[in-house]
């Protein structure tokens, strides 16, 4: 049990570490376009539209993850919740913005390396964790 514990709650930091920082990232959109080579149009109503209710769900996501490391077994729908739809979502974003609209694949490769990785982890803690009781 401590194990599949443990694994649940590393996906739940990585996570919560991982969406703090794409929360800096929608919070100043300069760093993100340095980062993904996009340069946004900061000044528009339109992008500012779409930017901060993206900015302050990611840092709701934040603090859901950190929440549901303090009954990590009970709260392990969490990542179920994040791996289906949020990170699906996330990474078919990504992979239209590269395949439809030409973004630089190699300044997006580092978020799909980070976004796979975490497909892999949040998967594997559930799947050690799924004949565990709630206590």
């Amino acid at each position: 049990m401590k194990n599949s514990i443990g694994w649940l709650r590393l996906s739940y930091w990585s996570g919560a570490i991982i969406d703090a920082l794409a929360g800096i990232l929608l919070t100043f959109p300069l760093l993100n376009s340095w980062l993904t080579g996009i340069t946004p149009t900061v000044s528009s109503a339109a992008y500012r539209a779409s930017n901060t209710p993206a900015a302050a769900l990611m840092w709701g996501w934040t603090a859901l993850l950190i929440w549901a490391d303090r009954r990590p077994l009970a709260r392990r729908g969490v990542l179920i919740l994040t791996l289906f739809p949020v990170l699906t979502w996330m990474i078919s974003a990504r992979i239209c913005e590269v395949w439809v609209y030409h973004a630089p694949f190699q300044q997006h490769l580092p978020f799909f390396i980070l976004q796979f990785s975490l497909v892999i982890l949040l998967t594997y803690s559930l799947w050690v964790s799924r004949n565990e009781k709630i206590i």
